[in-house]
């Protein structure tokens, strides 16, 4: 299929499942638990429908509030142990089978008959633009043959930044899993504060007097 079919493909495509994309991107907060997946040390998410670099029509993904909490593209070398398409398949995923997530309004188009369940897609937390708050399943590597109401076509490429991906393959995002240390380290902090928090509270209510309220209202 040349490059013009697959952009007319992709045009009729989001015509006709435009109505599944409700919420307005972008979501500006930490991506939930089920909206990416964990795999070889690091944490995936499927961030964005096309090359991040703006190389097709000038789209590009919004890192501005992601990249504070670690997210980022990954290199050449964490690609090689990126995820397939099924690890983002899971139980309890964001984006039900058929259906959009309901908090970002993210949701798969080009669905082969792999996409068997709920899976997660992110691009509501990277994408500003209505029309790519989407994952385009066909577009992932291995996953079979889509149905394009005529012909199973072959659309799969490999993810974005791996050898031979056009500008419309599929962008991962990637981030650091929190290491144990790190995440007690936290938990510590946080612990401290509340115990700091609590006790200036406590010292206020006692620089309150009962007999500081009698002058008052003796006066």
């Amino acid at each position: 299929m040349n490059k013009f079919a697959r952009f007319l493909l992709r045009i009729s495509f989001l015509a006709l499942f435009a109505s599944n994309a409700m919420s307005t991107p972008l979501v500006e907060a930490p991506l939930p638990d089920n909206a990416f997946v964990t795999k070889n040390g690091y944490q995936w998410a499927w961030a964005f429908a096309v090359a991040p670099d703006g190389s097709y029509a000038g789209f590009l993904p919004d890192f501005s509030y992601q990249s504070t909490l670690g997210w980022r593209l990954p290199t050449a070398a964490e690609l090689a142990l990126a995820p397939s398409p099924t690890d983002f398949i899971f139980p309890g995923a964001n984006v039900p089978l058929g259906n959009s997530d309901p908090v970002s309004g993210a949701w798969f188009a080009y669905p082969t008959y792999l996409l068997n369940g709920s899976a997660a897609c992110a691009t509501g937390y990277f994408v500003n633009n209505e029309a790519y708050n989407h994952c385009d399943w066909g577009n992932a590597p291995g996953v079979g043959d889509y149905f394009d109401g005529t012909n199973f076509v072959d659309l799969s490429l490999p993810w974005w930044g791996l050898p031979g991906a056009p500008t419309w393959a599929e962008t991962l995002a990637i981030r650091d899993v929190p290491e144990p240390g790190t995440i007690l380290l936290l938990s510590f902090t946080l612990l401290l504060l509340s115990a700091r928090l609590f006790l200036s509270r406590s010292m206020s209510a006692k620089r309150i007097s009962p007999a500081s309220h009698t002058n008052r209202r003796s006066s």
